[in-house]
């Protein structure tokens, strides 16, 4: 239970951090102000991010799994 709660807080974190991103490189201003380094830096951290969140899911995932069969 420990273990769930821990990775459902920092899915909310990552996906927090993620809407930020997108939202910054959704902005016309930010795009056109940012130099290329900027923006390129933002799109690679996003990317980290989903990663990142696809591995959290993924061991909410195999907990839920394991709780199952566990009943």
């Amino acid at each position: 239970a420990g273990e769930r709660e821990r990775l459902t807080r920092e899915l909310a974190k990552l996906e927090q951090d993620r809407e930020r991103r997108i939202r910054k490189l959704a902005d016309p201003g930010f795009l056109a102000r940012a130099p290329a380094e900027i923006v390129a830096k933002e799109r690679r951290v996003q990317a980290e991010l989903d990663e990142a969140k696809a591995k959290v899911e993924g061991a909410l995932g195999a907990l839920a799994a394991v709780g199952r069969e566990g009943r």
